[in-house]
């Protein structure tokens, strides 16, 4: 078997090192835009201003200005027509509206405690299974 001549390693470096490297290109030129300035407008655009906020009569369809209390043309008050007794019934429990103060806590306090069962119930169920 003939010996394997290698290349002398540092006369390679040294070799390269030697070489000059090509200078670098020009820069390009910018391109040219590709949208179109944008045009400015010659006088600006007029603002639209709100009209006075109004509601409107329930007797007799007047808009009135809500500066007005009443209607200038029939001289119904502002919610002239609304009912003034409200009412909130609850099916099962009754009219929230004219409940005592202890029987609205009654009622907000079972309902409290029926949720918690349902959760502590639904946790269970959930907990054995998983």
């Amino acid at each position: 078997m003939g010996a394997v001549e290698t290349p002398d390693l540092p006369a390679m470096a040294i070799a390269q090192a030697q070489t000059v490297a090509p200078a670098p290109a020009a820069p390009l030129a910018p391109a040219a835009s590709v949208l179109p300035p944008p045009a400015l407008l010659s006088a600006p655009a007029a603002v639209a201003t709100a009209a006075s906020p109004t509601w409107p009569c329930t007797a007799c369809g007047t808009r009135v200005d809500f500066a007005e209390t009443t209607c200038p043309n029939c001289t119904t008050p502002f919610m002239g027509g609304a009912s003034p007794d409200i009412s909130l019934k609850v099916p099962g429990v009754g009219d929230l509206v004219h409940m005592s103060s202890g029987m609205k806590f009654g009622v907000m306090a079972g309902g409290a405690a029926t949720l918690a069962g349902v959760l502590v119930l639904l946790f269970l169920i959930l907990g054995h299974i998983f």
